[in-house]
């Protein structure tokens, strides 16, 4: 394999749009706008001349990358087909199959769960089968993400105002909680976050080796914090999908 693979990834998502530049296997930069056309058009301005992969959710803004030289599009079923994924279902969104790549690459040849905190949070537990070396999904979850959440409340309910992100930020780290309605929204988020990943790891230790990560835009949560007490056994890598990413693009310039 070529190690010194330049390489752009754009990852379009439900909110945001995620730019990496990769150069000799290191993610250099991720530049990251929300996921829309005006500002998708002023980033295409910034692009390097260089093969861009382009991951999508948004197919509404799909035309703004397609039939241009240099940007190509992450193929589901060659994905699944190149790096052994079975029984993904067809709906499943292409930057969850680029968690999954990821995961499988840095932790090969045993099972993973991916818990992703992002406009949604997802959960996905790859079993590995030893004898087939290849990896088949047992579970899959989706459920609203925190700030998907949060605006929720505030939408559907008259007297609940709306949680910032540094507003929860602040609460899960720190040392005495105030004792408030908001507080009380941030404890039932962190109530919830912690009960989901006690399932989570109990599920993952029906099968040895297991390894838990977690990833997505509020995966910062539990970076240096005790206080949602994690498995010892978890990896934090905001940047999954775009590693995923990067992985399939090296399996097609080979």
């Amino acid at each position: 394999m070529n190690d010194e693979i330049n390489h752009q990834i754009l990852l379009l998502g439900s909110s945001n749009a995620c730019l990496a530049v990769f150069e000799n296997n290191k993610l250099l930069k991720v530049k990251k706008v929300r996921s829309n056309q005006e500002s998708l058009e002023k980033l295409k301005l910034n692009l390097l001349n260089v093969n861009c992969l382009i991951i999508s959710v948004r197919p509404d803004l799909n035309f703004l990358f397609e039939n241009e030289t240099n940007f190509y599009f992450f193929d589901k079923n060659l994905a699944t087909e190149k790096f052994g994924l079975f029984d993904l279902y067809p709906e499943m969104g292409a930057d969850r199959i680029c968690n999954l790549i990821g995961a499988i690459k840095t932790y090969p040849a045993q099972s993973v769960g991916v818990f992703d905190l992002g406009t949604c949070n997802t959960w996905s537990l790859l079993e590995y089968e030893t004898k087939k070396q290849n990896y088949k999904l047992k579970e899959s979850l989706i459920m609203p993400g925190i700030t998907t959440s949060f605006k929720a409340m505030k939408q559907f309910t008259t007297s609940l105002g709306l949680i910032t992100e540094l507003e929860f930020i602040e609460y899960c780290f720190a040392l005495s909680p105030p004792k408030s309605m908001k507080g009380a929204i941030c404890e039932g988020q962190v109530y919830l976050l912690k009960s989901l990943i006690n399932s989570f790891q109990l599920a993952l230790n029906k099968y040895v080796p297991g390894q838990l990560i977690i990833t997505g835009g509020w995966s910062k949560l539990f970076a240096d914090n005790n206080y949602f007490n994690l498995p010892e056994k978890k990896q934090i890598e905001p940047n999954l999908a775009l590693w995923g990413a990067y992985f399939y693009a090296q399996i097609l310039l080979n």
